[in-house]
């Protein structure tokens, strides 16, 4: 993966879509987000799977029904899928602070 992410920057750099500067940022951070879709090739005369797979990058990557917001107290609450043993999809999740929630979720 880290291969052909620098492979990818290079290029887009040589083509000058992004900056020298960007190329750093995720060598900065510890969960980059950098994916790279690695399951069957969307073939042409496949006239489904094209949608099917933007519907999937499109999509929101928490369920935005299970996030609220405690404006007084600064907290927010995410209810996932209990998931027995988990550490982040206990059945008793903690408040968290807004950015620590986020990271969470990382």
């Amino acid at each position: 993966m880290l291969l052909f992410r620098h492979t990818l920057l290079q290029e887009l750099l040589r083509l000058e879509k992004i900056d020298p500067a960007t190329i750093e940022i995720p060598d900065r951070l510890p969960y980059t987000g950098f994916s790279v879709y690695q399951g069957p090739p969307v073939l042409s005369e496949d006239t489904a799977a094209p949608e099917k797979l933007a519907v999937y990058v499109v999509r929101a990557p928490i369920s935005l029904d299970r996030l609220s917001y405690d404006g007084p107290n600064g907290t927010v609450d995410y209810r996932p899928e209990p998931s027995p043993g988990h550490p982040r999809f206990a059945e008793d999740t903690p408040h968290q602070d807004p950015l620590d929630g986020l990271a969470s979720l990382g």
